[in-house]
């Protein structure tokens, strides 16, 4: 799936990995050896890199797709939570956010 920033007007992702079942939200991109590989999934609340061997960025959109939070370079083994009001979630090889101008507010699509 392609994870594209319709306002920077840059893809994020080109073959985004979508998370449907709980072990594949659980396992993540633990598993994937790509490191350039990115996911989208819903969840509530936060999400954990335990078990992870590199940093993520993380983004967090609302219902319409736009960007209510921004985590940028998550550190294995730590957590990040944001409102439950928001679920849908997008990992990111770390960097990805600054090399695309991603922020706040930005819209984002997932075809």
């Amino acid at each position: 799936m392609q994870i594209r920033n319709e306002t920077q007007n840059v893809v994020l992702s080109d073959d985004a990995l979508y998370f449907r079942t709980l072990a594949e939200k659980a396992n993540g991109l633990i598993d994937i050896d790509d490191e350039k590989k990115a996911a989208y999934f819903n969840t509530r609340f936060g999400i954990h890199t335990f078990g992870m061997d590199r940093s993520l960025d993380c983004l967090v959109l609302d219902d319409a797709g736009h960007v209510k939070r921004i985590k940028e370079g998550l550190l294995p083994n730590k957590t990040f939570f944001w409102p439950p009001i928001w679920k849908r979630v997008v990992e990111l090889p770390a960097g990805r956010v600054r090399e695309t101008g991603t922020s706040i507010g930005d819209k984002i699509s997932i075809v």
